[in-house]
């Protein structure tokens, strides 16, 4: 017996009005290799199989953005307020974390050494805020003053290796396929996304050396979304756990992937803690010097226990006001 339920009815009605037999709704599961959920009626399947097909055919034809390679000219940090001031930007430091710049136009292609000296900033501070950038558009229907999707990928070519990382789902309203949209409505964007505290990009070998958010509608009043200092946070640690943390490593629980708790950032060297709370299957730990040919011996996995504790202190650390 099919793995979803008959249909009372004979018929199954399609988008357009028109009607197919059931014989001929079953051979087309067939051929595309379509298997539905157990127990759904042949209607629901067949609508699924529709939808499905619409999202595989809106990632086809969505445009995606060519890598062209590191352009970003570093920069050290005696130079960043020369480099800022050469430009025409203000720099404004806030608290706890993050700075924000005023006088660039993100819309338009950034000089390379003054994405240097950006991506210094961030490197020391956390994030870099731009207001108010984008001019009247009116985007996949959706009017307001903003970047369009192609302005948002340029922006986010300028910094790191010069290549994006294509998101795992497309959003009907996404204007490009290297976008992630995401609305509190379900209709402009996915929601419930990454309730709690994460690095994006954990479920890769080679995580995101950055992530451009750029919000097009704020809420009114305080939102959701909130930022932490990884490495002032490893600074908040007392010295015996940072060494205690420094010999483990999260396994990620959708990519497999295995990253250590502790990492030194690349351009500023400090210390950082690196942890996904929502997508770690385990956490190993270096508890003895492996024996030779036994290169997986002295590991430890934590117990279930030790991992809720953990992830709940980690998560009143980065929700202090001061991280």
């Amino acid at each position: 017996m099919s793995g979803y339920a008959a249909s009372v009815a004979s018929l199954v009605v399609t988008p357009d009005g028109q009607t197919l037999p059931s014989a001929r709704v079953h051979a087309l599961f067939t051929d595309v290799g379509f298997v539905p959920p157990p127990g759904m009626p042949l209607q629901d399947a067949f609508d699924l199989l529709l939808a499905s097909a619409r999202r595989q055919s809106q990632q086809q034809v969505l445009r995606c953005t060519p890598p062209r390679g590191r352009t970003a000219i570093s920069c050290g940090r005696e130079d960043v307020d020369k480099i800022m001031a050469e430009f025409g930007a203000q720099v404004v430091y806030m608290k706890p974390l993050g700075v924000e710049v005023k006088g660039v136009d993100t819309t338009g292609e950034l000089n390379p050494r003054l994405v240097g000296a950006l991506e210094s900033l961030m490197a020391d501070h956390g994030l870099v805020l731009f207001r108010k950038q984008g001019t009247p558009q009116r985007e996949m229907g959706i009017s307001g003053t903003y970047l369009t999707g192609e302005q948002q990928c340029q922006l986010s070519l300028a910094f790191g290796a010069g290549s994006l990382h294509s998101t795992h789902g497309n959003h009907a309203e996404c204007p490009n396929r290297d976008i992630f949209r995401l609305s509190n409505n379900p209709e402009h964007g996915f929601n419930e996304v990454g309730p709690e505290w994460h690095n994006d990009g954990s479920f890769e070998r080679n995580v995101f050396g950055y992530v451009v958010y750029h919000i097009i509608k704020a809420p009114e009043g305080p939102g959701h979304t909130a930022f932490a200092h990884l490495g002032k946070a490893y600074d908040a640690l007392p010295p015996e756990q940072q060494q205690h943390l420094s010999r483990c490593a999260s396994i990620n629980s959708n990519g497999g992937v295995v990253h250590p708790l502790v990492h030194e950032h690349q351009i500023s060297g400090r210390k950082s803690l690196y942890l996904h709370t929502g997508m770690t299957g385990s956490i190993i730990e270096r508890v003895a010097e492996p024996k030779p040919g036994e290169k997986l011996s002295g590991i430890k996995a934590w117990n279930h226990a030790e991992m809720d504790k953990f992830f709940a202190d980690f998560t009143e650390l980065l929700d202090r006001s001061d991280i």
